[in-house]
């Protein structure tokens, strides 16, 4: 509701301001080092006759002449590389470093640099995530945390007042909310340890995006109407450090057409290219974060920023139809979720797509697996997780001879001890050596908690809000913790061989949405557009949930006489995917996802 309301306000103030489109032109991304880094670094600015780092080309905008938006093709192909991202300008960086040499780990870390910058809103330097990477030579596969965690001090009783009840609002918004960012060592630890480049070559485009400016679409500049409660104070109208940086000089979202700089972002990102993770993690960045966040009643220490690692692991893996999916472990409780989806389908038929049978069998599973994510899934550094049990067939068998195909039922967690052997930014990049991969990453909700790093226009993350403020959780808070997440970074083989690669933004629906593009194309031969376009469904707390305007009436008025509770939500995507499938000759394709709530997106599948 909250976002619904703050979409109404930027949609009223996008009135007053929308203007013309930008130059018609389109400048190539260049890894090129800028001559000079700017020596006064200042709080963005807005300026309509400026040219951006990277100018959208006519066939990618979402507005036209008038400003007014418009829709274009997400969809690309490809016969040897593709990368696939919500903007524009990210995927035309990932695909400049593919073809000056660079490989498919190279292009996703300037591409999420890239997109911190163009897209503050979902993910950045203050944020974290997750990266699923296959390696073509070898053919191995890793699984790489860079997610946030619990500061030192981030105890139970700062976020519960003196009776012992949560404070609502203390982990969702202000300087309780943040956790210690992971971004930065999570994207440089890819590059050291998987990439070619150096860090010169993969932040410098980001870098030049921050400080010669990007375009302000039609989602960018709704967007920055949707964090307006941050930007401007509601007591005294006065602008925020948030708004200083994204506001254009009337205190209004940007013009759509009009060129964005973050300046002062373009500075941090300097100092990491000079110093590596140093450059953020300790010195004047490191005291600005931590300035900034106990002064918002926060509690992160420079020791906290020092300390943190990210970390590899296996990824877990499951199989559907001689499918192998390989995707994210905890403290992801995506990967597993997706496979035990997958694993309760291969009971049943493959239903006619959008019928009773095939939305009612949905249904029944996201409950019972919901269900299980909540009672068990954690960090596993605090808490046993039985992943192996979670994502085992027999566990699945048990749980799908629970459904009845001709009635909604209730269901409790179950035991899979037994069987024991807010808005995000995924994008998906393959190289023509073959080596894939998948990330996820994010700040949690729109414009995190509120929070600017001071000075060096860093949006910090909520990603506190993640944790459950009950005693009894697996998922309570706790210094050092990783909250709970549903990111979902998956690839996926057949005989072999690349197959699919896919990744969203969307909280608790990640999951539960790339599952259905996975059956998409598995079970209903969809391709990546096709997949992308149709209708999602949801039921992950009791409500049966639907996205898509054009699903006929009639089948619902018969899953409501099953026991169906329903809600639909027509043109409210539940989450905004990335996808690239590959065929059996080779061939690429690729495809974001087109609208939300209305409005043309900004992503694009680029390939060669």
């Amino acid at each position: 509701m909250k976002r619904f309301i703050a979409l109404m306000l930027a949609l009223v103030m996008a009135l007053s301001v929308v203007g013309c489109g930008g130059a018609a032109s389109s400048a190539p991304a260049s890894s090129e080092p800028a001559s000079e880094p700017a020596s006064e670094p200042a709080s963005s600015e807005v300026a309509e006759e400026a040219t951006p780092y990277i100018v959208i080309p006519e066939e990618y905008r979402s507005w036209d002449e008038n400003g007014d938006p418009q829709q274009f093709s997400h969809a690309g192909e490809a016969g040897s590389a593709m990368v696939a991202s919500s903007k524009y300008e990210a995927s035309a960086i990932g695909l400049d470093i593919l073809k000056n040499g660079g490989n498919a780990i190279d292009a996703a870390v300037a591409m999420g640099f890239a997109l911190g910058v163009c897209e503050p809103f979902t993910s950045g330097l203050g944020g974290g995530g997750f990266m699923t990477i296959y390696l073509a030579e070898t053919g191995e596969t890793t699984f790489l945390n860079f997610r946030e965690v619990a500061p030192s001090g981030a105890t139970l009783d700062k976020y519960l007042d003196e009776n012992g009840e949560f404070i609502s609002g203390s982990s969702a918004y202000g300087g309780l909310a943040v956790g210690v960012p992971g971004e930065v060592a999570g994207l440089l630890h890819a590059l050291e340890t998987y990439g070619t480049m150096d860090r010169e070559q993969v932040i410098r485009p980001a870098y030049n995006l921050a400080d010669q400016g990007w375009t302000a679409t039609t989602y960018y500049s709704t967007s920055v109407g949707w964090g307006y409660s941050s930007m401007v104070d509601e007591e005294t109208n006065e602008i925020t450090p948030m708004g200083e940086v994204f506001l254009n000089e009337e205190g209004l979202q940007p013009e759509v057409g009009s060129v964005v700089t973050n300046k002062d972002y373009a500075k941090a990102l300097d100092l990491i290219i000079e110093q590596g993770r140093d450059g953020f993690y300790k010195g004047e960045v490191a005291q600005a974060i931590v300035d900034s966040v106990q002064a918002a009643g926060g509690v992160m220490t420079l020791e906290d920023l020092a300390n943190y690692e990210p970390y590899e692991t296996e990824p877990v893996t499951g199989d559907y139809k001689g499918y192998s999916i390989v995707s994210s472990s905890v403290p992801s409780s995506g990967g597993t979720c997706f496979i035990q989806i997958a694993n309760m389908l291969e009971n049943f038929e493959v239903y006619e797509k959008d019928s009773v049978e095939q939305i009612h069998l949905l249904s029944e599973i996201h409950k019972m697996v919901y269900a299980d994510r909540a009672e068990y899934m954690a960090d596993i550094k605090f808490t046993d997780v039985p992943l192996s049990g979670l994502t085992s067939q027999e566990y699945a068998d048990k749980l799908a001879a629970k459904i009845d195909m001709t009635k909604a039922q209730t269901y409790e967690y179950d035991d899979p001890w037994a069987f024991e052997g807010d808005n995000t930014n995924g994008y998906v990049v393959v190289d023509e050596m073959g080596n894939m991969v998948a990330v996820t990453k994010t700040v949690n909700y729109y414009w995190g908690s509120g929070v600017l790093a001071d000075g060096y226009g860093i949006v910090l993350n909520n990603q506190m809000d993640d944790f459950v403020y009950d005693a009894e959780s697996v998922n309570v808070v706790e210094p050092g913790k990783t909250p709970l997440s549903s990111m979902t970074p998956t690839v996926v083989f057949k005989d072999g061989k690349p197959a699919m690669m896919l990744s969203a933004p969307g909280g608790y629906t990640i999951f539960s949405m790339l599952s259905q593009l996975f059956i998409n194309v598995v079970d209903y031969g969809m391709n990546a557009e096709e997949a992308i376009a149709a209708a999602r469904y949801l039921c992950a707390f009791g409500t049966l949930q639907y996205d898509a305007p054009n699903v006929d009436e009639a089948v619902f008025e018969e899953l409501a006489a099953m026991g169906h509770d329903i809600s639909a939500t027509p043109g409210k995507r539940f989450s905004l995917p990335s996808l690239i499938c590959f065929d059996a000759e080779g061939n690429i394709t690729g495809c974001t996802e087109y609208e939300d709530e209305g409005l043309p997106l900004d992503g694009c599948a680029l390939g060669y």
